[in-house]
């Protein structure tokens, strides 16, 4: 790139690229935070529009700085535009299966967990992670850096885990493929991703009635219920639950290309309404007003 970014300078850059700052864009015309993230961050460089500005942020986190919004916005970029229909398929960012969070769950005829493990992460909570993600999902991946691939390949190769790597050239490259997974799911851990509306669903689609009982039993009752369900069949259920309840942006700004790549992922997350787009595309055709 010609220049010598700085921690300092990189940080900044990451901070900007926020769903939550662009939030502030969205529902509240705040645009405060491209002063105070990046005033005396952009030495010498003069941007026409935020749209640019944005670019120059985005490619220098590429070429220097990886962290976890660069493999999220990858990860959105080839998986769900590249390798699937947006019509039948969503991706969850930072949902909670049993006691762990994973980064994005793709949901399409299965459920795919992806954890992130960047440079900058370590891989002492990795073992806990999988195993709470196996009581959910049909395949689990990790995806990292090159500097943690040998390490991941030797510790998971007896495994169903699938390994990911990103290059330096940002490609996804898959080392280990992931295997179907039945034998680990949990009623339990699936049942409590389940939002009240969607287990109370599930429950009368399976049986035909809701429980009868007071609303401070509701939850264990309709536990109660799902046990007598068949395993496999009950996380197919919740997964297809999941996928109607959850549904995020609508597919035609991706299809017609009107996203820019450097925030791929900040769209999909935002699940923007029409005229939130509209906000979001003419703030990046407005003259660049982050101070340099």
């Amino acid at each position: 790139m010609g220049d010598t970014l700085s921690k300092s300078d990189l940080r900044s850059y990451a901070n900007v690229l926020t769903p939550a700052n662009f939030k502030k864009i969205l529902r509240k015309k705040d645009y405060s935070f491209e002063y105070y993230r990046s005033n005396g961050h952009i030495r010498g460089k003069d941007f026409s529009t935020c749209h640019e500005a944005i670019n120059h942020f985005y490619e220098s986190l590429l070429s220097n700085y990886k962290n976890e919004y660069v493999y999220k916005n990858i990860l959105i970029h080839e998986l769900l535009l590249k390798s699937y229909k947006l019509e039948d398929t969503i991706v969850l960012n930072e949902f909670r299966i049993g006691g762990s969070i994973a980064d994005l769950v793709l949901l399409n005829g299965e459920a795919i967990v992806y954890e992130i493990k960047t440079e900058f992460d370590s891989l002492n909570r990795l073992d806990k992670q999988i195993q709470n993600y196996f009581q959910f999902a049909d395949k689990v991946y990790v995806v990292s850096c090159s500097r943690y691939i040998p390490n991941l390949v030797k510790r998971y190769s007896d495994t169903n885990l699938g390994i990911i790597e990103l290059t330096q050239r940002n490609a996804l490259k898959k080392v280990k493929k992931a295997s179907r997974n039945n034998s680990s799911f949990s009623h339990e851990v699936l049942f409590k991703t389940l939002r009240k509306k969607e287990y109370i669903d599930l429950i009368e689609c399976y049986f035909g009635y809701i429980p009868n009982v007071p609303n401070t039993k509701i939850f264990r009752e309709c536990f109660r219920l799902s046990k007598e369900i068949e395993i496999i069949r009950f996380q197919k259920m919740v997964i297809n639950k999941l996928k109607k309840h959850r549904n995020l942006s609508e597919p035609k700004y991706f299809q017609d290309g009107q996203i820019p790549d450097p925030l791929t992922y900040i769209y999909y997350n935002l699940n923007l309404s029409d005229k939130e787009f509209q906000v979001l595309d003419s703030f990046l055709k407005k003259q660049c007003i982050f101070h340099i």
